[in-house]
C-alpha cells in the first residue's frame, strides 16, 4: 500500500504545506499533536515582511484554498482507503501544522476556521468505513482558537467534546488533556476572581478570610450547578462597563441566575439530606420558596430568627411594582450600606435579605436600569456570592 504522502501525490494534489513547514523557526517548539498549544497562545509573531517571510504571509492569505483543495485530495483516498487510520493522523497533522501557525501569527478566526474545516472532513471520512474516527484535538483546538477570541461559550462546550472524546477513547478523566486545559485556563483563574470578590463581604460576615471555601462549594453543586455558576462568574467578568442595553441586561441576567443557583442548591441540600425532620419538613412543602428552604434549613440559627423575629423578609424582600426602579434601587442601597440589626450576624442578615430580595424581584419583574445594573451591581454579587457561601459553610459543618 502507497504512504498517505504518496497517495496524495498520486491523486494529483499535494498542498503547500512545505511553506509552513519551511517557516519552522518560527513554530518548532509546538507539538504536533497540539498538546502544547496553549503555552503559544496570546503570543503572534512579528513578520518580516522580506525575502521569505513574503511567501509565508502568501501562503496564510491562501490558506482556505489550500485546505480545500488538500480536503477534497484527501477524500478520495478515504473513500478507497476507508479504515487506513495512519490516512486520518496524516491529514491531522498535516492540517494542524497551518492551524498552528496561524495561531502563531494571530490570526485566531483564521484558525478556528481550519479546525472546523477539520472536523467536517473528519465526520465525512467517518462515513466511509466502519471505524470511529478519534476528534478530541479538533475539537480541542478549535476551543483553544475560540478562548482567545472570548468566545467562551463555544470554546468550553467544543472543549466538553474534546473530553467526550477522550472518554471514548479510553483516557481516563483525570489524564484528559482537554479538561486540564479547561481547569488551568477558565475554571482556577475564575475560582480566584470569585475569590477576591467575595473575601471582603464574608469577611465581615465570618470575621475570617476566606481559603478553601469556593472550591467546597464547587465541590457541593451539582455539576450542571458548577459550571453555571462559572458561566455567570464569566459573564460578569467580560461586561463591563455596563454602559449599553446588552451589558446591563446581561448584568441582570447575571443577578437572577446567581440568585436562582442559590435557591436550587438549598433544595438540592433538602433532596439529599441524611436528616429525616429536614427531609419530612422539606416533603410538605409542594413549591417550596428561597425562604421556605432558609426555614426548613436553618432554623436553629440565630441570624434566620432575628429576620422572623423582626419579619425583616416581608419588609426587605418584598417591592412595589409600581415603584420599579425607585423602590428596588432604594432597598438595595439600604441592605448593602446600612445596618438593619444590632444582631452581631448584621452583614449576614442583611446579605440572606439582599438574596431574597433579588431572587423574588427578578422571578417576576424585567428591569434592567436598576442598581443592579449600576455602579453598585458589582457589590451586589459580591454580597450574594459571600452569602452563598456562608449558607454552604453552615450547612457543611452541621454535616445536614
Amino acid at each position: 500500500m502507497k504512504t498517505p504522502f504518496k497517495l496524495a501525490r498520486y491523486y494529483g494534489v499535494m498542498p503547500r504545506t512545505e511553506i509552513a513547514y519551511g517557516a519552522n523557526n518560527l513554530i518548532q517548539s509546538i507539538r504536533i499533536d497540539g498538546k502544547d498549544i496553549d503555552q503559544y497562545i496570546g503570543r503572534p509573531i512579528a513578520l518580516n515582511l522580506h525575502n521569505n517571510n513574503q511567501e509565508i504571509v502568501k501562503a496564510v492569505l491562501d490558506t482556505r484554498n489550500l485546505i480545500d483543495n488538500f480536503t477534497n485530495a484527501m477524500d478520495l483516498v478515504f473513500s478507497e482507503h476507508p479504515d487506513a487510520t495512519d490516512l486520518k493522523r496524516y491529514y491531522e497533522e498535516t492540517i494542524n501544522v497551518t492551524g498552528l501557525f496561524l495561531l502563531r501569527f494571530g490570526d485566531y478566526s483564521g484558525a478556528e476556521w481550519v479546525y472546523r474545516k477539520m472536523l467536517e472532513a473528519l465526520q465525512h471520512f467517518e462515513t466511509y468505513g466502519t471505524n470511529r474516527l478519534h476528534k478530541g484535538m479538533t475539537y480541542h483546538n478549535i476551543a483553544i482558537s475560540q478562548f482567545v477570541q472570548r468566545n467562551f461559550d463555544e470554546a468550553i462546550a467544543n472543549d466538553l467534546r474534546a473530553f467526550r472524546e477522550d472518554l471514548l477513547g479510553g483516557t481516563s478523566p483525570e489524564n484528559s488533556f482537554a479538561l486540564q486545559v479547561l481547569d488551568r485556563n477558565y475554571v482556577q483563574p475564575l475560582l480566584m476572581e470569585m475569590t477576591t470578590a467575595a473575601n471582603p463581604v464574608y469577611h465581615n460576615m465570618m470575621r475570617k478570610h476566606l481559603s478553601d471555601e469556593v472550591i467546597d462549594l464547587m465541590k457541593a453543586l451539582e455539576p450542571s450547578a458548577r459550571l453555571f455558576l462559572l458561566q455567570i462568574w464569566k459573564s460578569f467578568e467580560i461586561n463591563r462597563p455596563r454602559d449599553n442595553l446588552y451589558s446591563r441586561s446581561r448584568a441582570f441576567d447575571n443577578a437572577k441566575n446567581l440568585a436562582l443557583i442559590a435557591e436550587t442548591y438549598l433544595r438540592y441540600c433538602c433532596e439529599t439530606t441524611k436528616d429525616s425532620a429536614i427531609s419530612a419538613e422539606y416533603r410538605k412543602k409542594v413549591k417550596p420558596t428561597l425562604k421556605d428552604l432558609m426555614q426548613i434549613l436553618y432554623s436553629q440559627k440565630p441570624w434566620l430568627q432575628d429576620i422572623k423575629d423582626k419579619e425583616r423578609w416581608g419588609t426587605w424582600t418584598q417591592f412595589d411594582s409600581s415603584k420599579i426602579p425607585a423602590d428596588i434601587d432604594s432597598k438595595l442601597s439600604s441592605l448593602l450600606t446600612k445596618s438593619v440589626s444590632q444582631n452581631t450576624d448584621d452583614y449576614l442578615i442583611r446579605g440572606v435579605l439582599l438574596l431574597g430580595l433579588i431572587r423574588n424581584f427578578t422571578a417576576h419583574e424585567f428591569e434592567p436600569n436598576c442598581v443592579l445594573t449600576d455602579h453598585l451591581h458589582e457589590h451586589v454579587m459580591s454580597w450574594m456570592l459571600a452569602t452563598l457561601l456562608v449558607l454552604s459553610d453552615e450547612l457543611r459543618t452541621s454535616s445536614i
